[in-house]
């Protein structure tokens, strides 16, 4: 017999959460110089958990504003950097 409708344990749409509604470049890019805007340095994780996107987001962000000149792009050495400093050098 076959019945119509959802199958039997199949979750119904309200089980599912509403996605977040999404925010253009623009958006994002006002964002990160409001969060810039006073003067401290920041890395980007700072920047992404701020603003509440990836870092990969943040940084296609920044490095467009650095492109535009809105800002500079600094560099900060990371953990890996620093534990090449500690090895030997023969």
């Amino acid at each position: 017999m076959r019945l119509f409708g959802r199958r039997p344990g199949f979750p119904s749409r309200r089980v599912f959460e509403e996605a977040a509604p999404r925010r253009t470049l623009g958006a994002l890019a006002d964002e990160v110089l409001e969060l810039l805007s006073d003067g401290e340095l920041r890395d980007l994780a700072d920047v992404a958990s701020s603003v509440g996107i990836s870092e990969a987001q943040a940084e296609g962000v920044v490095d467009l504003l650095a492109k535009l000149g809105a800002l500079h792009k600094k560099v900060r050495i990371t953990e890996v950097g620093k534990s090449l400093l500690r090895l030997p050098l023969d």
